[in-house]
């Protein structure tokens, strides 16, 4: 009996350390934060990534905030500092920020090392500074030619007739409304985008403007021509281009993948069609690409190596690359994903085409534009003058005065 008794007793107390072990390492285990900072469509695809994520990774909580203006620099960067340790900033604004605050973001060279090799390296050179990359790509933007297909069935013609610029040019004396939709802002400039299909930046190799160059000026007067033609409809932003095409004002615009998932409760896809940039000549180049969204690890954060670690499955995890293609048209920065059979699949939107090969090929025959601290600077200039020189007829010596005020600008850097 007592032989029973002991033997009880001691198994109590085994139970007891043992429930009281597994209670202390439960009250142990802590469950770390990460907060992000995305905006627009890419809050979607974080969230998505955060819950494939937590698969693997219980122990994690990934917090999910709104960019809601990229007005402020300096104020922005402040606040990130408080509470951020991830943000996922557009390209022109990456590298922006990377000019100007590149101490505020944490070199990613020991986090991802030989990883770097799965992006395309025109997108992350342009991230690096001081041979230290400073964000992680997540997606590409090639630009393509969204169009009216029931005009052109009115007018006789399908999307293949239209080869060059000139083919465009030549339907205004149609009586359709054959307006091309643009804005003079920004990445989707209609002149950076066409400044880009001539493979030309802001600035050439030596730094200089190339507003007056050649190519440039080709830009310039294909501009003035669907301007005088009528053909040439200005809106503020992308936004309001699509607004514009959802009021039938507008017969074509030049967008990203993006534009597709914007267009689902817009436009009526069975009426739209897409296709490649018409070229300024007969067999010239019709690709063009903006660049695309970006990752950030913020220098302040308290989580360095697991937020890096959830950057990096962001950016390569198959499930959510997949998905952002299927439901958000993110044509990822990742190139592994490119052999995936997906881009052999058809889509139902725009009457079921192979739209992500399409886009592949866009990215593969484009050439990123470079983007520094000079060209930052004069890019204000250029958008602020761009519609004058379109409309006015004493546009080459406007283009001189630019051309003067950029020098000067230029100058003055050189010297500070």
């Amino acid at each position: 009996m007592k032989k029973i008794i002991s033997l009880f007793m001691s198994a109590v107390i085994l139970f007891s350390m043992t429930s009281c072990g597994n209670k202390k390492e439960t009250e142990e285990k802590k469950i770390i934060t990460i907060t992000v900072m995305a905006y627009r469509e890419y809050i979607q695809l974080v969230k998505t990534a955060a819950d494939n994520f937590k698969k693997n990774n219980e122990d994690v909580n990934i917090e999910i905030k709104d960019i809601e203006s990229f007005q402020d620099e300096k104020t922005m960067i402040q606040d990130w500092n408080d509470y951020a340790d991830i943000v996922i900033l557009p390209g022109v604004v990456s590298e922006k920020l990377i000019l100007n605050y590149e101490d505020s973001f944490e070199s990613m060279n020991s986090y991802f090392g030989d990883y770097n090799d799965m992006f395309d390296r025109d997108r992350t050179s342009s991230l690096i500074s001081q041979k230290k990359l400073k964000a992680i790509p997540i997606n590409m933007e090639p630009v393509s030619f969204y169009y009216r297909k029931d005009k052109l069935k009115d007018l006789n013609m399908e999307g293949k007739d239209i080869i060059t610029w000139n083919d465009i040019l030549n339907m205004h004396n149609s009586s359709q409304n054959i307006s091309l939709g643009v804005t003079l802002k920004g990445q989707m400039s209609i002149y950076y985008l066409l400044m880009n299909q001539l493979h030309r930046d802001y600035l050439n190799e030596r730094l200089e403007s190339t507003l007056d160059s050649d190519d440039s000026l080709k830009v310039i007067n294909l501009l003035r021509d669907l301007e005088k033609r009528g053909m040439l409809k200005v809106y503020e932003n992308e936004d309001e281009i699509l607004n514009g095409a959802e009021k039938g004002e507008i017969f074509a615009f030049l967008g990203t993948p993006q534009y597709l998932y914007k267009m689902k409760d817009k436009l009526d896809t069975e009426i739209w069609d897409i296709m490649k940039v018409p070229a300024f000549e007969p067999g010239g180049n019709r690709a063009i690409i903006v660049p695309g969204e970006n990752m950030f690890l913020l220098s302040s954060s308290k989580n360095k190596e697991l937020a890096a670690k959830f950057m990096k499955f962001l950016s390569g995890d198959k499930e959510t690359l997949l998905w952002a293609m299927k439901n958000l048209y993110l044509m990822p920065a990742y190139k592994p994903i490119y052999k995936n059979e997906i881009f052999d699949s058809e889509v139902e939107d725009l009457g079921g085409k192979k739209i992500y090969r399409f886009f592949e090929t866009i990215i593969k025959n484009s050439s990123s534009s470079s983007y520094n601290l000079k060209s930052s600077n004069i890019e204000k200039d250029i958008e602020n003058n761009i519609y004058r020189i379109i409309k006015d007829d004493n546009f080459k010596n406007i283009i001189k005065s630019i051309k003067e005020n950029i020098d000067n600008l230029l100058n003055e850097n050189i010297k500070k």
